[in-house]
């Protein structure tokens, strides 16, 4: 795909095939240097191209699975059809979206080191706003 050693793009398809998009970016960052932008840009080329992409490729809430521990919880389907069928619908909330995809791969990196960091968020700022979403009967198709 670009200049890269086979090997690495190998490592990296391996990790994008075991679920593990994060450290697949995160080995591209720390090896290369690249931007992390760049990285998950990269990563995901690379696993659409060798039929590595797995679902959470396309429809990743990265800050809500590491904080659950699980991309298929309640909480990040909830999460994830409120981005989908509220959000995405409009101008702004396509914005957030788009800056969310920006930022949210580095904190959900810096979240995976911390049990108590996770436990923060998913209870002062998660849990609030899913809370929030069910208030106003938005309901999930699971």
């Amino acid at each position: 795909m670009g200049n890269l050693p086979n090997s690495l793009d190998n490592e990296i398809l391996e990790l994008c095939k075991q679920g593990k998009k994060l450290s697949a970016i995160k080995l591209l960052c720390e090896t290369t240097g690249m931007g992390l932008k760049e990285s998950k840009d990269y990563v995901d080329r690379l696993a659409l191209k060798h039929g590595a992409a797995s679902t959470e490729d396309k429809e990743g809430c990265f800050v809500a699975t590491a904080c659950y521990g699980d991309y298929n919880s309640l909480e990040v389907l909830l999460l994830r059809n409120y981005r989908d069928e509220k959000l995405l619908t409009t101008f702004i909330g396509s914005i957030f979206v788009k800056l969310y995809y920006t930022f949210s791969p580095y904190i959900a990196q810096q979240l995976d080191k911390s049990d108590k960091l996770k436990q923060f968020v998913r209870v002062y700022f998660l849990k609030p706003i899913v809370h929030n979403i069910e208030q106003n009967n938005f309901k999930q198709k699971v």
